[in-house]
C-alpha cells in the first residue's frame, strides 16, 4: 500500500539533506507558500536558514530535519532551537520546522511554544498526509519514486475532474473554447503516442507537414514534459526501471568492469542533475525565438551545443541517447524544417568521437554530422 511505503521510505531516509531540502520547498508550495527560495540545498552554509518563502505577506524562514534514524524527543527539539535562529537573523515573521520523525500533538505543541512567533511543524505524519494526498503525487514520485496505485488514480483523476467542474462552472463563458482546447489536447497526444510507439527506422518519418512539430514545440520545454517523454520512449522498459525519474546516483560511462577513476567519462553528480537540466532546458527556452531569426549555420550549432550538453548532464539512469535524439529530431524539425535519418548515430565511431569532441570545447564535427543526417527532401 502507498501509504505505509510512504511512511517506510520517509522514517529511514537515505537520500541526504539536499532532496530533503528541495522536497520540502515542493511541499511549501502545495501549502500555499510563495517566493520560495532554497539557500544552500547543494551543501554549505546557508545561515541557518535552509529555505526562505512568503505566505500571508509574511517572510518566513522554513528548515528540514530528515535523519536516518530514529531521533529522541530532546535532539528534535535541540535541532528545532538552532535553526530558529535563522527567524531572527533574517528578521522572518514566522518559522516551518519539517522532520522526517514522528512528534505527538503534545510534543509538536511544546516546541512550537517556545518560541512567541508563527510556528508551523510538520511531522511525518503531516508530510506522509501531503505526499499521499493528490496534489502530491508528483512530489512523491520524484523524491520517493512511489507510484500512484489505482486507488491514487482514481482519487487523482475524481479531484482533477472536480477542479475541472469548478473552472467551467466559473467560466461558462468560455466553454466552447474548453472544449475545443481538451480535443486539440486529445488530438496532440494520440499522435505523439503514435509517434514514439514506432519501430525506430519510422519513428520520424513523417515530416513537417503533419503538424507535429507544431503540436509540441522545444520552445515550452520544461523539465515536467521531459519527465513525461522519457515515460513515453521507455515505456516498454522492466518495472525495476525509473522510467520518468530523474537519476539519484552518481554514475560513470566505460567499458565493462571500469570504475569511477578509469571512466571514460563521468556525468554531473547526482546532486546537480536537476539544477543543471532546468538550466538547460530554461537556456533554450529564452534563446529560441532568437535562434528562429539566426542564419542555418548557427541553429545547427545550438542544436549540436544542446544535444552534447544533455548528454553531459545524463539526467536519466537509462535511454538517455534516446531521449536526446527524439530532442534533437524534433529541434531540426523546427529550426530547419527537415527531419534528421534515422541513421544519425548508427557509425558508432562518428558518433562518440565528434562526443569526444564536444567534450574538448569542439562542435563542428557533431554540427557537421547533424547536417549530413539532415535530409533535405523532407523539407
Amino acid at each position: 500500500m502507498a501509504r505505509v511505503l510512504t511512511t517506510k521510505l520517509l522514517d529511514g531516509w537515505e537520500y541526504g539533506q539536499t532532496p530533503s531540502e528541495r522536497m520540502c520547498a515542493e511541499l511549501l508550495k502545495i501549502e500555499g507558500y510563495e517566493e520560495i527560495q532554497p539557500q544552500a540545498p547543494l551543501g554549505g552554509p546557508d545561515g541557518r536558514k535552509d529555505i526562505l518563502c512568503r505566505k500571508d505577506n509574511k517572510k518566513w524562514v522554513a528548515a528540514a530535519f530528515f535523519p536516518s534514524t530514529h531521533q529522541t524527543f530532546s535532539k528534535v527539539k535541540k535541532k528545532f532551537l538552532h535553526d530558529f535562529e535563522g527567524v531572527k537573523r533574517h528578521k522572518a515573521e514566522g518559522f516551518v520546522f519539517f522532520t522526517n520523525q514522528s512528534l505527538t500533538v503534545s510534543e509538536a505543541e511544546k516546541i512550537a511554544d517556545l518560541k512567541k512567533i508563527a510556528t508551523k511543524i510538520y511531522d511525518v505524519e503531516q508530510i506522509r498526509l501531503l505526499l499521499d494526498a493528490p496534489i502530491g503525487y508528483g512530489v512523491r514520485l520524484e523524491y520517493l519514486g512511489v507510484e500512484m496505485t489505482k486507488e491514487d488514480q482514481i482519487a487523482f483523476w475524481s479531484v482533477l475532474k472536480d477542479d475541472f467542474a469548478k473552472q467551467i462552472g466559473a467560466h461558462q463563458s468560455t466553454l466552447t473554447e474548453l472544449r475545443r482546447e481538451m480535443l486539440a489536447l486529445a488530438h496532440q497526444t494520440r499522435a505523439f503516442i503514435e509517434q514514439v510507439q514506432q519501430p525506430p527506422s519510422l519513428l520520424f518519418a513523417r515530416s513537417l507537414q503533419e503538424g507535429l512539430a507544431s503540436n509540441f514545440p522545444t520552445s515550452h520545454m520544461s523539465l515536467g514534459q521531459l519527465l513525461w517523454l522519457h515515460r513515453l520512449v521507455l515505456g516498454n522498459a522492466p518495472s525495476s526501471a525509473r522510467v520518468g525519474i530523474l537519476r539519484n546516483t552518481n554514475v560513470w560511462i566505460g567499458a565493462p568492469g571500469s570504475n569511477a577513476t578509469t571512466a571514460k567519462f563521468t556525468p554531473v553528480p547526482a546532486a546537480n542533475v536537476k539544477e543543471y537540466i532546468e538550466g538547460l532546458l530554461a537556456s533554450w527556452r529564452v534563446g529560441y525565438l532568437a535562434l528562429v531569426e539566426a542564419d542555418e549555420r548557427t541553429r545547427f550549432t545550438e542544436i549540436a551545443s544542446f544535444h552534447h550538453k544533455f548528454l553531459e548532464i545524463h539526467p536519466f539512469l537509462d535511454g538517455n541517447g534516446r531521449i536526446a535524439r527524439v530532442i534533437l529530431r524534433q529541434q531540426v524539425r523546427e529550426l530547419i524544417g527537415v527531419n534528421v535519418d534515422s541513421f544519425f548515430s548508427n557509425d558508432v565511431e562518428a558518433y562518440y568521437g565528434s562526443l569526444a569532441e564536444a567534450d574538448n570545447g569542439n562542435l563542428h564535427p557533431l554540427t557537421e554530422l547533424i547536417k549530413a543526417h539532415a535530409d533535405r527532401t523532407s523539407a
